[in-house]
């Protein structure tokens, strides 16, 4: 038995829209949220984070299959070389902040999300373990085509990135955080149209990214 607040066995949550974060699911204030086999499916957050999911304040996420597909973040995006973007939006999928969230994902797929940074997730503090299942096709404007992670972990095992783009770090953005790789997780195909292909490791608060691969 698995202790949670809420948990969700199967189905789809689709077409979402919030302005204020979340276009599928919102938690928060340390509460604790299972999905098995859930799909995640086109929602929207309208400038601010976390198109699928955002997740703040301790809260906690402990995802089994399923799949995040398609949802992304309707911000101030100009595709004018003269004029920077107004605001950059984190977490296509999933946006988890605060030093005490924790997220673990097992099986799940993400496919085709977007953001500013973090196409499928942005991890801006706290935990985010992923084990098994793919990212595929996902898209930052800025940093992470996959995943952007600032300082903070984010464990990576037995996991697939294939097809992501991003100008830094096609697959993962790595900005002052701990990223572990391990057993058999594979970078393929992955774009990044000015730093690392598969991945970018630079600073954020003066913090040097980290990388082992076991």
């Amino acid at each position: 038995d698995v202790d949670a607040d809420a948990m969700i066995h199967n189905g789809t949550i689709t077409g979402g829209n919030s302005g204020g974060g979340a276009g599928g699911i919102h938690i928060d204030d340390d509460a604790k949220v299972v999905l098995n086999d859930v799909h995640i499916v086109g929602n929207v957050s309208d400038e601010d984070d976390g198109g699928g999911i955002a997740i703040y304040d301790g809260a906690s996420l402990i995802m089994n299959g399923g799949s995040f597909k398609n949802n992304s973040i309707a911000g101030s995006f100009s595709t004018s070389e003269h004029v920077m973007f107004a605001r950059s939006y984190y977490g296509g999928a999933i946006y988890v902040e605060n030093t005490a969230s924790v997220v673990n994902i097992t099986d799940a797929v993400f496919s085709r999300n977007t953001a500013t940074n973090g196409g499928a997730i942005c991890v801006a503090s706290g935990k985010v373990n992923v084990v098994g299942g793919s990212f595929d096709e996902n898209d930052a404007t800025s940093s992470g085509g996959a995943i952007c992670v600032y300082p903070s972990t984010l464990e990576l095992k037995d996991v697939v990135f294939n097809g992501n783009e991003a100008p830094y770090g096609g697959a993962v953005g790595n900005n002052g955080a701990t990223v572990n790789v391990t057993g058999s997780t594979q970078f393929k195909n992955n774009v990044a149209s000015y730093r690392g292909g598969a991945i970018d490791i630079t600073k954020s608060d003066d913090v040097t990214g980290r990388l082992t691969m076991t």
